[in-house]
């Protein structure tokens, strides 16, 4: 919980960790490796508040793990070294990268249903431009100095690999000046004549 935000209400850790365990034991099960299975909630944001958590599983934040691990009671190995070798290098062969970009397909989202341009990271509320490297809110009069990086960001996330001039002025609200502004001053790797394809935005 952030002051001054809304709380976002979040899907059931606990339910995404049942469907976790079942899917991790299935399969072991095709790998004939017969291991318990100890499941915990580990929340990662320290401001996380979880109301009303089910107390049939261990919920804990991240920095409380190392503790975690140390206070679990001492027990005879259940598998080999070299058992456990094959089990890394199993897990680490069908690890797949998981990567929904574009989520405009991911998610079948119709453009007209989004909110173009550079926007408020606290209210989601337009950004009226100040200066090159100043925005403010117009809504709750905020001021963001990276808010072309996060739209251009953005853009990448949800539509394209490749963003044009003319794309950047239709996304971003700005002109043919602004827009050769933005794709010049930004980590962005050339490609052709007038096309522009992400690199690291940071």
């Amino acid at each position: 919980m952030y002051p001054n935000r809304p709380s976002i209400m979040m899907e059931c850790p606990q339910m995404q960790v049942e469907n976790s365990r079942h899917y991790l034991q299935r399969w072991l099960a095709e790998q004939n490796i017969k291991i318990p299975i100890q499941c915990a909630v580990v929340l990662a944001n320290q401001k996380t508040s979880v109301h009303e958590a089910p107390t049939e599983m261990q919920w804990l934040y991240a920095k409380h793990l190392p503790l975690f691990f140390h206070s679990q009671p001492p027990k005879d190995p259940i598998l080999t070294p070299k058992q456990l070798d094959t089990l890394i290098q199993r897990l680490t062969e069908q690890q797949t990268l998981y990567n929904p970009s574009p989520l405009k397909n991911y998610y079948h989202i119709e453009e007209h249903m989004l909110r173009t341009g550079c926007l408020c990271n606290l209210c989601n509320a337009p950004l009226q431009k100040v200066s090159e490297r100043k925005w403010r809110c117009v809504h709750c009069d905020r001021f963001e100095k990276s808010a072309i990086r996060q739209a251009t960001q953005d853009y990448f996330l949800i539509f394209e690999t490749e963003l044009s001039n003319k794309q950047c002025r239709e996304y971003l609200g700005v002109n043919q000046d602004a827009a050769c502004y933005v794709l010049k001053n930004l980590p962005l790797l050339k490609v052709g004549f007038i096309l522009l394809r992400q690199t690291t935005i940071t």
